[in-house]
Parts: C-alpha cells; sequence; structure tokens
C-alpha cells in the first residue's frame, strides 16, 4: 500500500495542479464560464464512464494493468492539454485524462481492498487516502506556481511527466497479480450461492439501501464541490480579486490542506 501510495500522490499532484489553471485557460480563448464548465465536467464525465471498466480490467489482468494504463492515458490527456490551441481540442484532451484518472483511481482503490483484511481495511485505506490528498493538497499550488513563471501551458507538460512516472513505478513496484479474478472466499456459503443464482450480483448491490445512501452522498459533495471549487473559483479570484494564478493555487491548496489534516 505505502508503494502505490508513492504513485498515487504523483497522479494527484497532477490532477490537482490543473485545477486553478483550466478555467483560466478556457477564458484565454475568449469563452464564457459556461464551457468553463463543459471543460471541467469532460474531465468527470470521462471517470464516469471509466470506472466500471476499470474494474473489469482489473479482474481479467490485475489492478497493475489498470493503473499503468490509467497513468499512460493521463499523461496523454494532459499533454495534449498542453500542445492543443483550440478549446475544442482542449476538452477532448481533458476527457482522456479524465478516463486515465478513472482508470487508476478505481484500480488502486481495489488494490488496497483486495491486500487487506476485514480488521485491517480502514487503516490501509486511511493511508491510501491520505497520500490521495497530499497529492490534491499540493498539486494547485504547482500548478500555480508553474504557470505564474513559465505560461498557462507549462504546468500541463510537468503533469504529464508525473503521471508517467506514476505509470512507471506502478508497472516496476506493484505485484501483477492482485485483483485477478479469483474465486472469493466466501463462494462456499450455501445462502450466497443460492442468492446469486437467483440475481445477479450487480443488481444485488443497487438495491442494497447502504449503498445507495453513500452514492448519493458522495454525488452530493462532488457535485458541490465541482461547481464552486473547480469551477467558479479560479474566475472569481482573478476577475473580482484580481489574484494571479499563483495566488489562485494558494487560495485551492488551503481546502484540501484542511481535508488532509
Amino acid at each position: 500500500v505505502l508503494l502505490l501510495a508513492m504513485s498515487t500522490i504523483l497522479i494527484t499532484l497532477g490532477q490537482s495542479a490543473a485545477v486553478p489553471i483550466i478555467p483560466l485557460l478556457v477564458q484565454s480563448y475568449g469563452m464564457a464560464a459556461a464551457m468553463v464548465g463543459v471543460a471541467v465536467s469532460a474531465f468527470a464525465l470521462a471517470r464516469s464512464i471509466a470506472n466500471i471498466p476499470s474494474g473489469f480490467l482489473s479482474r481479467q489482468y490485475g489492478t497493475r494493468f489498470a493503473l499503468v494504463l490509467g497513468a499512460v492515458l493521463a499523461a496523454s490527456g494532459h499533454l495534449m492539454v498542453g500542445l492543443t490551441s483550440s478549446y475544442e481540442a482542449l476538452a477532448a484532451s481533458r476527457f482522456i485524462a479524465g478516463l486515465g484518472s478513472a482508470l487508476y483511481i478505481t484500480a488502486a482503490v481495489i488494490f488496497v481492498a483486495e491486500v487487506s483484511t476485514p480488521n485491517n481495511r480502514a487503516r490501509l485505506m486511511g493511508i491510501y487516502h491520505t497520500s490521495f490528498l497530499i497529492g490534491i493538497a499540493l498539486g494547485p499550488s504547482l500548478g500555480g506556481f508553474i504557470a505564474e513563471v513559465f505560461g498557462l501551458r507549462a504546468p500541463f507538460l510537468v503533469v504529464s511527466a508525473l503521471s508517467l512516472l506514476a505509470g512507471i513505478w506502478s508497472w516496476s513496484r506493484i505485484p501483477p497479480h492482485v485483483g485477478r479474478s479469483v474465486v472469493r472466499r466466501d463462494a462456499a456459503d450455501p445462502s450466497i450461492m443460492s442468492a446469486s443464482r437467483e440475481r445477479p450480483k450487480w443488481l444485488e448491490i443497487f438495491l442494497t439501501p447502504g449503498f445507495l445512501a453513500v452514492s448519493f452522498i458522495c454525488m452530493g459533495v462532488f457535485l458541490t464541490r465541482a461547481s464552486s471549487l473547480f469551477n467558479l473559483l479560479p474566475l472569481l479570484a482573478q476577475e473580482r480579486f484580481g489574484l494571479s494564478v499563483g495566488g489562485i493555487g494558494l487560495i485551492l491548496t488551503a481546502p484540501s490542506a484542511v481535508n488532509l489534516t
């Protein structure tokens, strides 16, 4: 899990470094605030599409495969953002980066679930999530600083390199077999076997009230966070308060740092 944490920091560092820059980059094309939302949502839409396929890939080929593929896609998408010169290409590039992010993050959670037991799973998830938040907290300041010194496109080239490093690290350090489809330990339970024959396992999950409740809570959290923090705060900070992109990065680091603490 600590080995996974190293590459997770690199992935989320790159993912969050783009947050203070995307709204300003879109605005530099002469686009309205609504189009900032489209560019941000392209990343999120890709994540919503790729989460379930990431689970299937992890079960078929192991979590390492999904981790590396996700890192490569994220690196490619961010590189394209840094090199593109049109809004349409930027939105498409963000979509590709979102696919990579979803493949990686979902596979990482599966990895922790697979290598843990009910007794230590909460502690190991805490370690993983801490590494996730370290990257999220440091990323906006890093991206803002690089953009202030070298321009709005420069951070995406750095982010692409960090994502590629995360893929190389995952390939060299993460065991290939973790997450591959195996007979579950509870498969011998006759009641579970009988229930699984009655209805598909995925349907059983979606009919679980606790699962639905947690899903709606997560949806609410991400809805408010994405709409206010990712879309509007960078524009508000620049237009109303005249903050530089570096200052915007520091502002965006604050809530993530509190979350990490």
